[in-house]
């Protein structure tokens, strides 16, 4: 009886040992500021057409600060299923280079000096598109499909390389279900602006001459050339 008791007392320990691990300085929030749960599974189907990159899904996606002062974040990302010739890219503080297969990636560090820190991200669904000839639906396979499990870390400083302290896990499921649907190119009409950055994912204090990525109030993104 005393083993049984032992075994169970055991087991329950390990549990609360291991819920205790989930750090909570950080939550996932979606465009609406919503919280999104640990374990929670989402899905984004709404296709928008990028200046640049043609047909896109973006995932409207934050990580939201839940402590005071300044903390370092970092976003982990396994992407287990990708449809061959479209690709990823997250813009988390600065712009990763566009994943084109499933695998195991992370973000750049962001010392989280707002409340928020947005992705920035979009599921490109025609890694070859060119935006100065290409039809953007001409390539785009319908059925398509993504998935991707993200994890927020806890860093102590800009230059940690380590795995971090884990928060919260979230996935999503990417999937074009009808390229008919695209919503049509990104514009002002879509909110108003509250940010700029730069293509490495720097914030500008007024747009610059170039390619600017353009964040609006309603969490949508779009990049657009200034002359």
């Amino acid at each position: 009886m005393r083993r049984v008791f032992t075994l169970a007392l055991s087991l329950l320990t390990g549990s609360l040992f291991a819920n205790a691990q989930i750090d909570n300085t950080f939550s996932f929030i979606d465009a609406e500021g919503n919280v999104i749960e640990d374990g929670t599974t989402i899905k984004r189907t709404n296709i928008e057409n990028d200046t640049f990159y043609g047909p896109v899904i973006h995932s409207g996606l934050s990580v939201k600060k839940n402590v005071e002062g300044s903390v370092y974040a970092r976003v982990d990302y396994t992407i287990k299923e990708m449809t061959e010739g479209t690709a990823y890219q997250i813009c988390f503080v600065n712009c990763k280079s566009p994943n084109l297969e499933a695998g195991s990636y992370t973000s750049a560090v962001s010392p989280m000096m707002g409340d928020t820190e947005p992705f920035m991200d979009e599921w490109i669904l025609d890694a070859n598109y060119n935006p100065f000839g290409d039809d953007p639906v001409a390539n785009v396979k319908p059925g398509s499909l993504m998935t991707i499990t993200y994890t927020v870390k806890k860093l102590a400083d800009a230059n940690d390389t380590s795995d971090g302290i884990a928060g919260p896990s979230i996935t999503v499921e990417f999937t074009n279900e009808d390229v008919t649907s695209i919503s049509g190119t990104v514009s002002e009409d879509n909110g108003s602006i509250v940010a700029y950055y730069s293509l490495d994912g720097r914030k500008l204090t007024a747009p610059k001459k170039g390619v600017n990525i353009i964040k609006y109030a309603n969490g949508k993104t779009a990049k657009k050339v200034i002359r």
